[in-house]
């Protein structure tokens, strides 16, 4: 199933590993739209991995200055600094909003010190959420994005805990945020599957977690986005 084109082969690589569930979506796009949405992920990759891997705040922070300062270099039409996801970027970055990237590091670096964890893990998922539909040239539905953030926000974050959480009320309110979800996207036109495909495991992972489990496995994932997308609806 995996897929490689050309220099991108390294960084859809990261992204299936770093992040499976996003890249499955990705599998549905035409082939330029896939470049995109890599180039996106695997940037959205690299911060989010700071924030898991640096222990020292000083240090965090510094790094996280370092790609928000490439990224706005990207934007303000300089050439991209020499990092391959950088550089996979650029080639697509004058057709995306750079001031996502802002809301996404502002988030990651709350979501890493923990501070208000839950609403910074909605406000990354609403900037990748973004992009990624930007990404397959749609305009960004503010419905689609604010209630797929807050699903799979919270998602992100009751999973993140150890042992991950399933209060009841954190679980109904995933469950209230998917509704919307589905609500919203019943409007969007096919072509933003690849985007916002994602979402429809909001409900398999729901399942996981009320039996005290952060996994579902990949063969269930696949076979949900293959339904999803044969029947347009997540």
């Amino acid at each position: 199933m995996m897929a490689s084109f050309g220099s991108h082969g390294a960084l859809d690589a990261l992204v299936r590993r770093s992040d499976e569930d996003r890249w499955l979506a990705s599998r549905f796009a035409t082939r330029p739209n896939r470049e995109r949405l890599i180039a996106i992920y695997a940037v959205s990759c690299e911060i989010a991995r700071i924030g898991r891997l640096v222990r020292e705040p000083a240090l965090g922070a510094l790094r996280l200055a370092w790609w928000r300062d490439a990224l706005a270099e990207i934007h303000s039409g300089e050439p991209p600094r020499a990092h391959p996801a950088l550089q996979a970027y650029a080639a697509h970055a004058h057709a995306l909003p750079g001031e996502a990237w802002i809301e996404l590091i502002e988030a990651e670096t709350a979501f890493a010190m923990r501070d208000e964890a839950e609403t910074a893990a909605a406000r990354s998922a609403g900037a990748v959420l973004g992009l990624a539909m930007c990404a397959c040239g749609a305009e960004a539905s503010e419905a689609l994005i604010q209630r797929g953030a807050a699903a799979w926000g919270l998602l992100r974050f009751m999973r993140s805990q150890a042992p991950p959480g399933s209060a009841a009320d954190a679980l109904a309110r995933v469950t209230a945020a998917y509704r919307g979800v589905r609500e919203a996207a019943r409007e969007a036109p096919a072509s933003l599957f690849p985007a916002i495909g994602y979402l429809a495991l909001i409900p398999l992972y729901l399942g996981a977690l009320r039996a005290g489990r952060s996994e579902t496995p990949l063969p269930f994932r696949q076979l949900r986005l293959i339904a999803a997308s044969a029947t347009g609806r997540l």
